[in-house]
């Protein structure tokens, strides 16, 4: 756990040093089950070296119970758009889980992907896959539209859960907003809940 602890700290110090300048985004979205603030940073620290941070912050609207996840990503490019990943997943009262994968990212015009597989590098081992998917056309000067689906899935020797989170709406300058979906499926047999509303998101 200590060895775990100092890798996040030394994390941390390289992001606080970072030479590229880092871009930063916040979303807080709100539906009928829970409302979520979705806080993310990236930046490049050294030539073909970048990181990745995000922490999801959610309230449940019917208990008011609170609940955190976060994570950190650093990345190493191995070749055109293909990076190797060590990712760090972590939440209050949890043990710390590190993984490693690979990650890839494809844009063209206004449609852009990144899709990433790691493995939990500790017991019980599973697998984890993100897709990202947004199109982003100008609709007139000053206003494009922002359609946005992320979708994440872990499992091991059977399905554990996964999430699809929808957001349709429109994009002014550094500002985005709109209708958002969140659709889960949890366990074997994928019991399935969702919370719908709006969200409304800022680009730094």
């Amino acid at each position: 756990m200590r060895k775990t602890l100092a890798a996040i700290i030394g994390l941390l110090g390289l992001v606080s040093v970072a030479r590229a300048e880092p871009q930063a985004q916040v979303e807080l979205s709100a539906g009928q089950n829970y409302s979520a603030l979705d806080a993310s940073v990236c930046g490049e620290i050294a030539p073909r070296i970048g990181y990745f941070a995000r922490g999801t912050t959610t309230i449940n609207n019917k208990t008011g119970q609170v609940s955190y996840f976060g994570l950190a990503d650093l990345s190493l490019n191995l070749v055109d758009k293909l990076d190797l990943v060590a990712d760090t997943q972590f939440a209050p009262g949890q043990t710390i889980l590190p993984r490693a994968g690979l990650a890839y990212s494809f844009s063209r015009g206004d449609f852009n992907a990144y899709a990433l597989a790691t493995t939990k590098l500790t017991a019980p081992v599973n697998g984890e896959t993100l897709l990202q998917l947004s199109y982003s056309p100008q609709l007139t000067d000053g206003l494009k539209l922002d359609a946005r689906i992320e979708n994440i899935t872990d499992f091991a020797q059977e399905h554990q859960f996964s999430i699809q989170r929808l957001r349709a709406g429109l994009g002014m300058g550094s500002w985005k907003f709109g209708a958002s979906a969140d659709l889960t499926e949890t366990g074997a047999e994928g019991k399935f809940d969702y919370n719908l509303g709006g969200y409304v998101m800022k680009n730094f």
